[in-house]
């Protein structure tokens, strides 16, 4: 075969096995490359006799199974590339010959690449491997499953230019021996767990030019001063809990092409100097707590992508800021307190494609825009602000543009219907909280536009005779809608009319939208009987009729019928009777919730059925007889509100522990509360007391509940809220609950408790709030951390209850009289609701089954899940919105407050 030293067969679409290969008779080989190719086998233990191998490529060959230790003999090996791809179906494993036995005779090897090789190590054994290869300077062991601490075994190889171990569960801080690699040039440790703090002589490194440390969620750290003649060129500190402010000496970066620091903690002003960072490509700040102007970025000539979102950024944007920006394709300045006029150069940048100005106070008139002919601009969205005036005509003549808001402005003047047909690639459009009327007159010869989506568009009455076939997702919620819905195309999935003045709807409006799969017709005005046409859907997955006026019982095929229905929301009606006790076996509902209705009777026990249950609302009711118990069986329940109902009886001796927000205030519940109880706890038998400790907040207000508070609630050291007030409870306050050091709000109030406040008591720090009013409290209030920076009247109605804040102990008026209304005759009047601290719930409504090919568009699902978290927000107080961001978009989800 002659003297072969060189052989790349890369890409070439080789598929089957190498077993019988001639390849291995090339006994001179010094080059082998075979990656990116589909062999889809183990890796021969052939390769083990090209003695002669240097450098040897298998990367993405569609090799799988355990590396065959004949590799290690090797020898001469000083580049081996075994890696593979994310997500690849073909993988190979480390693990007999472990990396250590692997490793051990390869010690010429410069450059290491196993990544995606599952080595299944931990920290000592891979570490102590690696330092064998003493002429290492390139390590690359991205998502290798292996886990840290990183040894310090490590630090033996000072050759290192290349450290890449991202995606690897190391779960401890970054060794400060890692800042003398000298020649280090890239290091990457992303989304690796990483903790504590990052060494600042990193950044000091005078070779380093690529430093990635993001999505590292407990990683902090500040930024030092740069030195100058530094070579960075990618920063990425995104995802961690960095903090301080932008060092001026940044501008000594003068190669820094790359600088992330999204959702971070840094804060001030952002420096004068960044305007010097000539070489910068991609700047993304956004999520932290910068305040004060913005830089000028002119400069960059090469700059690409700029964001800014939710900060704390002010002043104006002049005309200069982003002159001769001739690359750069998305600027995004949302959610900050930017003001003054927009230059309308802004809008004429030759290469701008995405434009976002929303949650500002940016004000005045829209000059008409230059340049729209030569326009790539594909997204523009300046909602939330002050805009005033007509809307510019040339902002429909940008061919390109496919999602137009201008929603919650002054903007005001008349839009004609040609004008929104000549933007044949719109696909959203936003109008919504303007002045702003439609005209269809100019051209009626046209259909409506075929927009696969439309929302948020403010209109007096229904304009449009026809709509267009292709239109798929129709949303107009929040506008000024009324009369009888109208007629829809066939095709439709998504309907959401909600916040309108609707009062009717087709008696056969099944036969209309065959296929929808969303259809919100909340907070409009319709009345009567919910018709049996909405049970009739074959598809539907979310029904959302509340706040509107439908009274009669709730039809008994809804209950029956939902096998398909996940979400079904009727609260805020005046729906009467009871809920039928025919719920499906097949139900698989995620969301029920019937709040602030008429509804009696019991809660029916077919419930149960309902075993992808997760939020439940009943609230503000008329239903009686004992607490639903069986509920406790549905393992998927996340919120169960029960609140302002006729509940009696004694509450369970058992509650689940998977639920996280339990509201049963303002019932009728009587009994002692039990000590503790035994529950399966991860398949394990435990002991709680009846409320898990996974519980943040314990509500229990406004009962019948009686006897003494138990002593087990200090188990519950996660606790932040608890409120037992409006009870029966009687003999002392437990000196225990001054064990709960998270605790921020406690109130006892109203019942009937005696004795001394415990001194333990006075050693919560965490203490914000504390009402212990009219109780039969005595003798003087402890001093320590904030007792005594408490209200006078959260000790009211405690005969002998002394010291400040109340009257000097020795005084003979030590108190104030309790309140001649009995505590038994305010239930059911009041009603406290509190707020969940420090808890992120993860509410996933899934569903697998795929119905019709639209289904599987992405902004169909936007939208899906944006009404289901509108629901969630409704229903649970405690939920409130925070923005997140991902690859440059900025995204709506749902977290506890605090």
């Amino acid at each position: 075969m002659g003297r072969v030293i060189g052989l790349d067969l890369s890409e070439e679409f080789l598929s089957g096995g190498l077993n019988n290969s001639s390849l291995f008779k090339l006994q001179y080989l010094q080059n082998l490359n075979l990656a990116h190719n589909y062999f889809n086998s183990s890796i021969p233990f052939k390769f083990g006799t090209l003695k002669n191998l240097k450098c040897l490529n298998l990367s993405n060959a569609g090799f799988h199974g355990q590396i065959p230790a004949q590799i290690s003999l090797l020898t001469n090996l000083s580049t081996l590339d075994l890696s593979t791809s994310l997500g690849s179906q073909n993988i190979l494993k480390l693990q007999n010959p472990n990396i250590g036995v692997f490793l051990q005779n390869l010690t010429n090897i410069t450059e290491l690449y196993l990544d995606g090789v599952r080595v299944s190590a931990k920290g000592e054994k891979w570490c102590h491997a690696l330092s064998s290869l003493q002429k290492l300077k390139v390590l690359s062991m991205s998502s290798c499953n292996i886990s840290g601490p990183i040894d310090s075994s490590l630090a033996t190889l000072q050759g290192l230019s290349v450290v890449r171990l991202n995606l690897n569960n190391i779960s401890s801080p970054v060794p400060e021996f890692f800042a003398n690699f000298s020649n280090l040039i890239n290091l990457e440790l992303s989304s690796c767990r990483l903790s504590g703090r990052f060494p600042t002589g990193i950044f000091q490194i005078q070779t380093l030019r690529v430093l990635d440390i993001s999505n590292n969620q407990d990683l902090h750290g500040v930024l030092p001063n740069f030195l100058q003649h530094a070579v960075l060129h990618t920063m990425n500190l995104s995802n961690t809990i960095f903090s301080g402010k932008l060092p001026g000496s940044i501008s000594n970066l003068k190669q820094l092409s790359i600088l992330d620091v999204y959702n971070c903690l840094f804060i001030e002003t952002l420096p004068t100097s960044m305007s010097e960072l000539t070489q910068l490509v991609h700047l993304e700040l956004s999520y932290n707590k910068f305040t004060g102007p913005l830089p000028s970025f002119n400069m960059a000539k090469n700059l690409r992508y700029l964001s800014v979102l939710h900060n704390k950024l002010n002043g104006t944007i002049s005309r200069t800021h982003f002159e001769g920006l001739e690359n750069v394709l998305i600027i995004n300045l949302g959610d900050n307190s930017f003001s003054g006029k927009i230059p309308v150069s802004l809008f004429a940048l030759p290469s701008l494609q995405e434009l976002t100005l929303s949650h500002n106070g940016f004000d005045g008139p829209l000059d008409e825009l230059p340049n729209v002919a030569s326009s790539k601009l594909q997204l523009i969205d300046l909602s939330s602000n002050k805009f005033r005036g007509p809307i510019p005509e040339s902002i429909f003549h940008l061919e390109e543009l496919r999602f137009l808001q201008l929603s919650a402005n002054e903007f005001s003047g008349t839009i004609r219907l040609d004008m929104i047909q000549s933007l044949k690639n719109l696909h959203t459009l936003g109008f919504s909280s303007n002045d702003l009327s439609v005209d269809i007159t100019s051209d009626n010869d046209h259909d409506f536009p075929s927009f696969p989506r439309l929302e948020y568009v403010l209109l007096g009455s229904w304009p449009f005779d026809d709509l267009n076939s292709n239109l798929y997702i129709l949303d107009l919620h929040s506008n000024q809608l009324s009369g009888s819905i109208p007629t829809f195309t066939k095709y439709i999935v998504h309907v959401d009319y909600s916040s309108n003045k609707f009062n009717t709807a087709p008696l056969d409006i099944d036969k209309y939208i065959p296929f929808v799969y969303f259809l919100s017709l909340s907070n409009n005005s319709f009345q009567g009987k919910i018709h049996e046409a909405f049970c009739n859907f074959s598809y539907l997955r979310l029904l959302d009729l509340s706040y509107n006026s439908f009274n009669d019982s709730i039809p008994m095929c809804l209950m029956e019928r939902n096998s398909i229905l996940r979400v079904l929301n009727l609260d805020g009606n005046k729906l009467q009777g009871y809920i039928s006790d025919t719920i499906s076996s097949s139900c698989n509902l995620r969301f029920l919730s019937l709040n602030g209705n008429h509804l009696s009777g019991v809660i029916p026990n077919s419930l149960a059925n309902c075993q992808s249950l997760q939020v439940l609302n009943l609230g503000k009711n008329q239903f009686s007889d004992r607490f639903p118990c069986y509920l406790r069986n549905i393992s998927t329940l996340r919120v169960l509100i029960l609140r302002s109902n006729k509940l009696n009886a004694t509450q369970p001796y058992t509650v689940a522990d998977h639920i996280f927000a339990y509201y049963v205030t303002s019932n009728q519940f009587g009994g002692r509360y039990l000590d503790s109880v035994t529950v399966v706890y991860k398949d394990q038998p435990r002991t709680f007391i009846k409320i898990p400790t996974i519980f943040t907040s314990l509500d229990l207000s406004s009962n019948h509940f009686q006897g003494p508070i138990p002593e087990e609630l200090a188990s519950l050291r996660g606790l932040h809220v608890l409120n037992l007030s409006h009870n029966a409870f009687s003999g002392h306050i437990p000196s225990s609950i001054g064990n709960l050091i998270n605790l921020e709000s406690l109130d006892l109030s109203n019942n009937n408790l005696s004795g001394e406040i415990p001194p333990m008591l006075a050693s919560i720090d965490a203490l914000g709030y504390l009402d212990l009013s009219f109780n039969h409290l005595r003798g003087k209030i402890p001093t320590g951390a904030h007792m005594q920076t408490f209200e006078s009247r959260y000790f009211d109605g405690n005969e002998g209850l002394c010291g400040l804040p109340l009257k000097d102990c020795t005084n003979d008026e030590v108190g104030h009289s309790p309140p001649t209304l009995p505590v038994q005759e305010m239930y059911g009047s009041i009603e406290f609701e509190w707020n969940f601290l420090s808890v992120e719930l993860g509410l996933i409504f899934g569903f697998g089954a795929v119905i019709l090919p639209l289904m599987l568009l992405e902004r169909w699902r936007v939208l899906y899940w944006k009404l289901v978290d509108n629901l969630l927000y409704k229903v649970v107080p405690q939920l409130d919105f925070v923005y997140e961001h991902y690859r440059g978009q900025r995204y709506r989800t749902l977290r506890w407050i605090e």
